[in-house]
């Protein structure tokens, strides 16, 4: 259920799982409150640290999935604060279906259950988050968001390799480098083509 490699007592989940919902159904109404037609920043940090205890949580009782939403809704939240692009209704809508769907986990933990039921849904809003965060203009492009969550998950892939007898550090490191070059040329083609159909 917790997913972890380390007896948790029972009772020790739950009440961590009880506290994050109430901190979630808290945060969610922070965030609905929030004056997205003025500078929120503040507010937009407030939730940020809270989901950051709550990630770390999480990762200490095992919920890998509670732990990899957080991480993604802080990266849109950081975006925001450092004025990468302005925190605007879609990326509310987003972050406030991210934070029911952490609560829906939790209550699958609750009753038993595995954490992540649609393993397909989480995976969605995990690529919406990720587009919303690197500033595209289309949030829901699906093609650009899985090309680029692949791209990135080769490169994670491979870092641990350097070092490694499998593979000499020079071969790793210009793979590493290749992979990085064509994401970053994936997200100005994909910037190029969201401003022309703007346009």
């Amino acid at each position: 259920m917790s997913g972890t490699s380390v007896h948790i007592p029972l009772k020790l989940l739950m009440g961590f799982v009880d506290e994050a919902d109430q901190r979630l159904s808290i945060l969610k109404k922070l965030l609905l409150q929030l004056d997205i037609t003025q500078d929120c920043s503040d507010g937009l940090n407030a939730i940020k640290r809270d989901l950051s205890a709550l990630r770390d949580n999480a990762a200490f009782f095992g919920l890998a999935h509670t732990r990899k939403m957080a991480i993604r809704i802080e990266r849109l939240l950081k975006g925001a604060t450092d004025g990468k692009y302005v925190f605007s209704q879609a990326h509310l809508n987003l972050t406030s279906s991210c934070l029911e769907y952490m609560r829906d986990m939790l209550s699958n933990i609750r009753m038993g259950k595995s954490e992540c039921e649609n393993k397909d849904g989480f995976q969605r809003l995990l690529e919406k988050l990720s587009s919303a965060a690197r500033g595209e203009a289309r949030a829901d492009a699906p093609l650009w968001s899985s090309v680029l969550e692949r791209l990135e998950e080769i490169k994670d892939a491979l870092q641990p390799k350097i070092g490694k007898r499998s593979m000499t550090d020079a071969i790793a490191r210009e793979l590493c480098k290749s992979v990085e070059n064509v994401i970053e040329d994936c997200r100005r083609l994909a910037t190029s083509v969201a401003a022309s159909q703007n346009s």
